[in-house]
C-alpha cells in the first residue's frame, strides 16, 4: 500500500453510538484491517526512522556517547599522560590501524587531541583533551583513595 492510501475504516474508535460499542466486528473485518495493517508496517518504520534526529547525531560525534573501547582507551591516556600511537597500540594490545582508527574517534568527539612531538616532529603523541583529562583525574583520584 503506497503513501496516500486509504485505510478501511467501517472499525472506528472510539465508537459513536452504544450500538456501534456492541456490536462485535466480523472475523473477516479484523482479517481486512490487519492485512492492511501489516502492509503499511514498513511504511510506518520508515516514516518513523526519517522523522528521527539521525542526520544532526552524524554531524555531530561529540554527542554520542563513549563505546566500551573509547573508555579504555581515555583511562589508558588518563594513566599514562600522553603515548606516541605505537604505544596507544600496545597499551591497549590492539593493531596500529585499529589504535589510529581509535584515536580518530576520539579526536572526533573532542576526547582526545593529537600533539607534536618538540623534539623530534616526525613523533605524535595521543593526549586527553581538556574536560576529559580533568574529569579522567577525578575518576583515577577517586579509584586511589
Amino acid at each position: 500500500m503506497r503513501c496516500g492510501a486509504v485505510l478501511d475504516t467501517t472499525i472506528r474508535y472510539p465508537y459513536t453510538s452504544e450500538t456501534e460499542m456492541k456490536a462485535r466486528p466480523e472475523q473477516k473485518d479484523q482479517k481486512d484491517v490487519t492485512a492492511q495493517l501489516v502492509q503499511l508496517l514498513p511504511e510506518l518504520a520508515v516514516t518513523l526512522y526519517e522523522a528521527g534526529p539521525h542526520d544532526e547525531v552524524r554531524k555531530h560525534p561529540r554527542a554520542e556517547p563513549l563505546t566500551s573501547r573509547q573508555m579504555k582507551a581515555v583511562m589508558y591516556l588518563a594513566h599514562h599522560g600522553k603515548a606516541t600511537m605505537g604505544e596507544f597500540a600496545d597499551g591497549l594490545e590492539i593493531g596500529r590501524a585499529a589504535a589510529s582508527e581509535l584515536a580518530a574517534r576520539l579526536i572526533d568527539k573532542g576526547v582526545a587531541v593529537r600533539e607534536p612531538d618538540p623534539a623530534d616532529r616526525r613523533v605524535i603523541h595521543l593526549k586527553l583533551a581538556g574536560a576529559a583529562e580533568s574529569y579522567a583525574d577525578s575518576l583515577l583520584a577517586q579509584w586511589r583513595d
